[in-house]
């Protein structure tokens, strides 16, 4: 496999680096943004990856025609958890519940990789760590083996993934590929247009 989508059509989504059977394909941030790199001599041209990918998989006009839906604003009605957070809290409301009803929450955190601090999808099942996923990152994630642990984690209790759409996308294709029960996985899709050059915000960071 050459290419699995189209450079500037990729969404960084990690999908293909979970679903190769041969470890083929790791993500590199090389350029500013997370693109896929296939080892060729790893490859076996199952075509998994193409067949999964998002960018390979946009749904046309009449295929998102769907009846009226209805619209609610929502936030959190606790001062502080509004405050520390940077769309009302909604998010960090359901994922409190999750936490404390034995469930366990997949979604962006920073951590420090390598001496640099890089936004990176983790699942978290304290109140305590649940703090790492506040607040929006405003910048793409590594989602390496995410859709794996959230795979592995939902055949014993419930998870909430949160997450933007192309991601959200990604972990059910990766359900659907390997034919994992999703019954306990529920998702929280975030609404955003596009990312920011990964490296401007290193350096605005550093």
């Amino acid at each position: 496999m050459k290419e699995i989508c189209s450079y500037d059509n990729c969404f960084g989504c990690s999908l293909c680096h979970d679903l190769c059977p041969k470890n083929a394909i790791t993500i590199s941030c090389a350029s500013g943004f997370w693109r896929p790199v296939i080892d060729s001599q790893k490859c076996i041209d199952c075509g998994l990856c193409k067949k999964s990918c998002p960018a390979n998989n946009i749904a046309d006009a009449e295929t998102l025609k769907r009846p009226t839906m209805h619209c609610y604003a929502s936030w959190s009605k606790d001062e502080i958890t509004h405050f520390n957070s940077a769309s009302g809290g909604l998010a960090y409301e359901l994922s409190k519940w999750f936490i404390e009803n034995g469930g366990c929450v997949a979604g962006c955190s920073f951590e420090v990789v390598n001496g640099f601090l890089t936004a990176k999808h983790i699942i978290v099942d304290t109140i305590t760590d649940l703090q790492k996923l506040s607040k929006s990152k405003y910048v793409h994630s590594n989602k390496d083996d995410i859709y794996k642990a959230v795979a592995e984690v939902s055949k014993h209790r419930k998870v909430l993934f949160i997450g933007v759409s192309c991601e959200v996308f990604a972990l059910y294709e990766y359900f659907k590929a390997g034919r994992h029960d999703i019954t306990n996985v529920y998702t929280f899709v975030m609404s955003w247009r596009k990312f920011p050059f990964r490296h401007v915000y290193t350096l605005a960071r550093a």
